[in-house]
């Protein structure tokens, strides 16, 4: 039986590869052994969410942010579950906990955009949406959102702008 540590560094390496299935795997296995972490909690989480299983990855997100409540793909990982719920307050919250945590993390301020926008937040929805673009600029999935919050505006110039954008480097 390796230590914690060990396996930790194997699943690390699996999705490295990237080998997604075998990390999930691994993490699945340590924690069927009585180990507890953040990562192999999310792993599992990410899998029991393709499957269908959302609350069961709820639980699973709850439990590794009381381990690591600073893990930034943990806080961005359970706003996505949340969101999944269509529980979009909730997912917002734990985007910006994210945020608070690392504000250069592109993933999340795209996920808050969203969210916000979904909530009718949309100055909330453009300026975190911007900032995503400003992080990655080379992600369509921002400018097009970019584009669509244009377009709710009749900012027609700025929705053809940023949909050229979006589809110059899809």
């Amino acid at each position: 039986m390796e230590n914690t540590a060990d396996i930790l560094r194997e699943v690390a390496a699996a999705i490295r590869a990237p080998d997604l299935e075998r990390a999930v795997r691994l993490a699945e296995t340590a924690l069927a052994e009585g180990r507890e972490h953040a990562l192999l909690l999310n792993l599992r989480a990410w899998r029991l969410e393709r499957d269908g299983r959302y609350l069961d990855a709820l639980a699973d997100l709850k439990q590794a942010r009381v381990l690591s409540p600073r893990d930034v793909p943990t806080l961005n990982a359970l706003g996505l579950c949340l969101a999944r719920l269509d529980r979009i307050a909730e997912a917002v919250e734990a985007f910006e906990a994210a945020i608070a945590v690392d504000p250069d993390f592109a993933p999340s301020h795209f996920n808050r955009g969203w969210a916000s926008e979904a909530l009718g937040d949309l100055d909330q929805a453009r300026s975190s949406l911007e900032r995503a673009q400003t992080l990655n600029p080379n992600d369509p999935a921002s400018l097009a959102h970019l584009a669509s919050l244009a377009a709710r505006r009749a900012d027609w110039a700025s929705a053809r702008a940023y949909a050229e954008r979006s589809l110059a480097v899809d």
